[in-house]
């Protein structure tokens, strides 16, 4: 449908990963939670959830939430 956006949601912890689909500002469903020591790496735990998740469609874009210090 035009004007729809899919989108990746991470909310990235110290311990855990939490990854999500969203279309337009609402998730499709609740939000997969990852041990982050499972992973090599940020891009391997979104691939991982993605082939199982996505099934195919289309990314827009993704919002990504870490948590962490700003100077």
């Amino acid at each position: 449908m035009k004007g729809e956006h899919l989108v990746l949601v991470a909310d990235v912890g110290a311990t855990y990963l939490r990854l999500a689909l969203a279309r337009n500002g609402m998730l499709l469903a609740p939000a997969s939670r990852f041990e982050r020591e499972r992973f090599p790496d940020f891009e391997a735990a979104c691939s991982e959830y993605l082939h199982e998740a996505a099934q195919g469609l289309r990314l827009d874009g993704a919002a990504v939430a870490a948590a962490g210090r700003l100077d």
